[in-house]
């Protein structure tokens, strides 16, 4: 981010620059203050340019890196934090297909009680019985691992 906001002062700097030098040279009739504006105009451009290919590369960067799918791993993490005792094996996962909007997470783990105490601690749950022929599955599909019976 620093270096997008140094390019565009470097490029601001560069056009108020140029149209300054523009305005003297062409109120007062100098030729080579009209030339220096005419390099400056180059060199605004330039930096312009590169100040566009470098705000587009690290969007672009940003952008895919926001939308890459998530490890179960890292869905653990985000929703439980870090396990303590590392006995954590998660066998299957189904993440949010658009974040924020999409509230059905489904992980598959494998814990130990050490772990399943530190999850159950961090709440209060309360407990009632769903039955399991109206289940709400994610996207309407019945994923192969789940199956609540």
């Amino acid at each position: 981010m620093k270096e997008i906001l140094v390019w565009i002062v470097v490029t601001v700097i560069t056009l108020l620059s140029f149209l300054l030098s523009l305005i003297l040279g062409l109120t007062k009739k100098n030729r080579k203050l009209k030339k220096i504006s005419i390099l400056l105009f180059i060199i605004f451009l330039t930096c312009g340019v590169w100040t566009g290919k470098i705000l587009v590369t690290k969007s672009y960067y940003s952008l895919t890196e926001s939308f890459k799918p998530r490890t179960g791993v890292e869905i653990y993490e985000a929703l439980f934090g870090k396990s303590e005792t590392y006995c954590i094996h998660v066998l299957n996962y189904q993440d949010q297909v658009v974040p924020k909007i999409d509230y059905a997470i489904w992980l598959n783990v494998k814990s130990c009680p050490a772990e399943l105490k530190r999850i159950l601690g961090k709440h209060t749950f309360s407990k009632h019985k769903i039955p399991t022929t109206n289940a709400n599955v994610p996207h309407g599909e019945m994923l192969p691992w789940f199956n609540p019976t």
